[in-house]
C-alpha cells in the first residue's frame, strides 16, 4: 500500500489509501494496545517494516530489565529496535543465538529484494556478526524458539510475529505485533515472579 500511494503521488494523484494506522486514535492503533495488554505479564513490542520501535508493553520492559541489558538510544528510530534486539551482549545470552541469526538472514535476504530498509538491517548485521554471510538459504519458521541462559536457568520463549490484515491503512500494512510467550512452566513462573518483585518501569520507554 505504501509503494501504492508513492506511485500515484508521483503522478499528481491524492494517494488512494490512508496513512493513519498509528496515530493516537486510530482504530488500529486501539485494537493493537489491547493486544499487548492481554499478552500481559509476557513480553511484546511494536515495530514497523523499518524496525523502528513503536510500542513495548511492560512485560518486555520488565524482561529487559531482568536480563541486564541497557536499551540503546535512539529505538524509534529507522532500526532502532533491530540494532536493540540484536545486540552482540544479548545474543551471547542466548543458547540458540546462532540458529535465530541464520533464521533472520534468511527472512531479511527474501525481503531485501523488494524492500531497502531491509537490506540495511541485513548490512547491519552482517557487520555486527560477519559470520552470517556464511548462512545457507532454506525455509524460514513461522514460529522461533528462543532460549535464554540466565541466573543459572535455562528460559526458553516461543516468539512469532503477528500482522494486521485488509486494514485499507498503509502504515497499519506494515506494523509488527512480536510476542514472546513460555514454552514450559518453569520460564512462565520466572515471568509471573517479575510482576510480584516490583521492577520500577519507570526509566524504560
Amino acid at each position: 500500500m505504501m509503494e501504492t500511494n508513492a506511485f500515484v503521488l508521483a503522478a499528481g494523484f491524492a494517494p488512494i489509501y490512508r496513512s493513519e494506522g498509528w496515530q493516537p486514535n486510530a482504530p488500529e492503533r486501539r485494537a493493537i494496545e489491547l493486544l499487548m495488554a492481554r499478552l500481559e505479564p509476557y513480553g511484546a513490542i511494536v515495530i514497523d517494516r523499518k524496525w523502528s520501535l513503536l510500542h513495548m508493553n511492560d512485560g518486555a520492559k520488565r524482561a529487559w530489565h531482568a536480563f541486564g541489558c541497557k536499551l540503546p538510544p535512539g529505538l524509534e528510530e529507522p532500526g532502532g529496535a533491530f540494532r536493540a534486539m540484536f545486540m552482540p551482549e544479548l545474543i551471547a545470552k542466548l543458547e540458540n543465538g546462532e540458529e535465530l541469526l541464520a533464521q533472520t538472514v534468511r527472512r531479511l535476504r527474501r525481503e531485501a529484494v523488494i524492500d531497502l530498509s531491509s537490506a540495511e538491517r541485513l548490512s547491519e548485521l552482517t557487520t555486527f556478526f560477519p559470520q552470517v554471510a556464511h548462512v545457507q538459504d532454506g525455509p524460514i519458521d513461522t514460529v522461533l524458539s528462543v532460549r535464554v541462559n540466565h541466573d543459572g536457568m535455562t528460559l526458553k520463549f516461543f516468539t512469532f510475529l503477528t500482522t494486521l490484515g485488509t486494514t485499507g491503512d498503509a502504515i497499519a500494512e506494515e506494523l509488527r505485533i512480536e510476542a514472546y510467550l513460555p514454552v514450559d512452566a518453569e520460564t512462565d513462573a520466572w515471568v509471573r515472579g517479575l510482576v510480584d518483585s516490583g521492577v520500577s518501569l519507570g526509566s524504560l520507554p
